[in-house]
């Protein structure tokens, strides 16, 4: 039996077509209830020592797949040239 490769059907191409295009349009928004959740996990995870992974915590974050991390988008003018 020799093993064959298949090339009866187009392989997609990688970064192209549809594949990335649907990815853009499940962009999270960054709003005020988003903003919340996180902050309130977050000051119950170092308020109170509770662990990411405690039902207090995941009840907050679980319905919307969110994480305890904050993105600053402030820029640092120090370094810049």
């Amino acid at each position: 039996m020799s093993s064959m490769l298949n090339t009866s059907r187009p392989r997609p191409e990688y970064g192209h077509g549809t594949r990335h295009e649907g990815a853009k349009t499940l962009a999270r928004v960054d709003d005020e209830a988003r903003r919340w959740n996180v902050k309130t996990a977050r000051d119950i995870i170092y308020s109170k020592n509770y662990a990411v992974d405690t039902p207090a915590i995941e009840e907050i974050l679980r319905p919307q797949s969110l994480v305890p991390t904050v993105v600053s988008t402030k820029i640092d003018t120090c370094c810049q040239y």
